[in-house]
């Protein structure tokens, strides 16, 4: 005779199956359809585990959070208001956003549109900008890439961008 397999022993071996075909489905979206498992979703898990391994050993030494940083990062001296940093730039003793326009707005936009803080950080990298007769930088150089904007003549911050413009101040 034949012999049948338990219902037990079936539902034993259907349970393994599923199983194994969710571990695969998560296996094949974890790597974003690549079989050298270096999708996205994985990069992510194990950024994801890395950072949780980071925090089980700091936990484990019994370190708390600020410890590790402290730790982590080397100390630094408080520099007084309006000293230079170590890069040679002044530090701003204040920063306010535009509410109004002004000459000093406009160029401010045209230089952090391109990704610069202030005109010096751009006269250190590139010199001076080249500007039109009415004031205004006629073109930058984009932080980034070092590709170039070329600017209008005229205003080109409108006021609905004047909340994006940040205005330093400096202790001279």
């Amino acid at each position: 005779g034949t012999t049948r397999r338990s219902s037990v022993s079936k539902s034993k071996e259907l349970k393994e199956v599923r199983a194994a075909a969710a571990e695969a489905k998560v296996a094949r979206r974890s790597s974003g359809g690549r079989a050298d498992g270096k999708g996205v979703v994985a990069q992510r898990r194990r950024s994801s585990l890395s950072s949780m391994e980071s925090s089980t050993s700091a936990k484990e030494t019994g370190a708390t959070r600020q410890q590790s940083k402290a730790a982590a990062a080397p100390r630094r001296r408080r520099s007084s208001v309006g000293a230079m940093t170590g890069d040679g730039e002044r530090k701003p003793v204040r920063m306010y956003r535009a509410k109004v326009w002004s000459d000093e707005v406009e160029n401010s936009f045209r230089l952090q549109q391109a990704g610069w803080r202030n005109l010096e950080q751009y006269k250190a990298e590139y010199g001076e900008p080249e500007r039109w007769e009415n004031g205004f930088i006629r073109m930058t150089r984009v932080q980034n890439n070092g590709y170039y904007i070329y600017w209008r003549n005229y205003r080109e911050c409108e006021d609905r961008y004047l909340n994006q413009v940040k205005v330093f101040e400096y202790a001279d």
